[in-house]
């Protein structure tokens, strides 16, 4: 489910007056945010750098069947060529939902993957005593159809006997979607648009937006709050524009870049910050940008817990959203789990809590 709110455009020039068209460079922050700050700093750099080039690639973080992550990719698909493959981005989606369910199921010991492709063979409805979602049984008839466009990954990632080793499915079905974007961009010509990516971690989605033939369409900057994330994705792609920095005083001008995304940052920092980091993504954005968020409610407040050197609140979509209409023209809020209900009947979404919004700045 998705839900669109526009600021009156009379209302918006008044607030723009004071809010995003007018900022600068926000004035040195108190003594609290870099304290705020270096502790963040601190929680990532105690990690290895191994720890952290794997870190949330892995089982249902992999970007390429989080759902979050496809989303990001299908925006800046979406902005080079806008509503071009729309029917791509739908069976993308449809692939990650399956991907997850298999992927759980299997870990979980309760079907085998022989018994749970015998079971869609035959159309029965459960397996095991497993349920057999609908979303799973209908994309199995599709793909294992005659002359369909998208490989039958079903059956690969339940027929595959690497499986057991990996205690995943294997790459080869992973990759699935990463072939077929690789192959349809290959020899597309389109103007490159400027995207700005914050707590980008080790490249973690940027090694997919490569991978998948996107990232030559992307004046592409990530920057990150942990030294040795960049050092990592400067040893992956060092002809990329990685840097350290920090979300509350973002080193561009205003409206910088046209598109920027960013995933699982401010459920990581306290009140006052969250609102700064919100101001500063809309004081550098031009045209649009996707947040990602994985614990979010349509509750009054945030709920602000601070733990160890960070934070893990449950953020408020309320509070986030009167923020954000202070300076942007549109927003759309899509709760996953709702969207996944109403567009697939897919009711086993793992995080119930996770939300997207895509604001516009200007008309794209």
């Amino acid at each position: 489910m998705s839900e669109n709110i526009t600021q009156p455009c009379s209302e918006r020039g008044e607030r723009l007056l004071w809010g995003r068209k007018s900022s600068q460079r926000a004035e040195p922050k108190p003594e609290a945010l870099v304290t705020e700050s270096n502790r963040l700093r601190a929680a990532w750099m105690r990690h290895e750098s191994e720890r952290l080039d794997n870190y949330l690639v892995a089982d249902v973080e992999d970007p390429r069947i989080n759902l979050q992550s496809i989303i990001s990719r299908s925006f800046l698909i979406n902005a080079i060529w806008p509503n071009e493959f729309a029917g791509l981005i739908g069976e993308e989606f449809r692939f990650s939902i399956c991907l997850n369910f298999i992927l759980k199921a299997i870990k979980s010991k309760q079907v085998r993957r022989e018994s749970l492709l015998d079971a869609l063979v035959d159309g029965r409805q459960t397996c095991a005593d497993v349920k057999i979602p609908s979303y799973l049984q209908c994309c199995f008839d599709l793909v294992s159809g005659k002359e369909q466009e998208v490989p039958d990954y079903i059956s690969a990632a339940l027929m595959n006997p690497l499986w057991g080793a990996q205690g995943r499915p294997p790459d080869s079905v992973l990759s699935t979607f990463e072939q077929i974007w690789r192959r349809v961009v290959y020899r597309r010509r389109a103007k490159r648009i400027s995207v700005l990516e914050p707590a980008c971690g080790s490249a973690n989605d940027y090694r997919y937006l490569h991978s998948y033939g996107v990232g030559r369409f992307l004046e592409y900057t990530g920057f990150d709050i942990c030294d040795k994330n960049i050092a990592n994705a400067h040893c992956r792609f060092p002809n990329i524009h990685f840097k350290v920095g920090n979300i509350i005083d973002i080193p561009a001008e205003d409206n910088s870049y046209d598109f920027l995304f960013v995933h699982d940052l401010f459920e990581h920092l306290s009140a006052e910050m969250i609102d700064i980091a919100l101001t500063e993504i809309a004081r550098v954005t031009r045209k649009q940008a996707c947040l990602c968020f994985f614990n979010m409610a349509d509750i009054t407040e945030h709920s602000i817990k601070p733990t160890g050197l960070y934070h893990w609140n449950l953020l408020s979509l309320g509070r986030v959203r009167e923020v954000l209409m202070n300076v942007a023209r549109e927003i759309e809020v899509v709760h996953i789990d709702a969207f996944l209900r109403d567009s697939y009947h897919c009711a086993d979404y793992h995080n119930p809590t996770a939300y997207t919004l895509k604001v516009s700045f200007e008309a794209v």
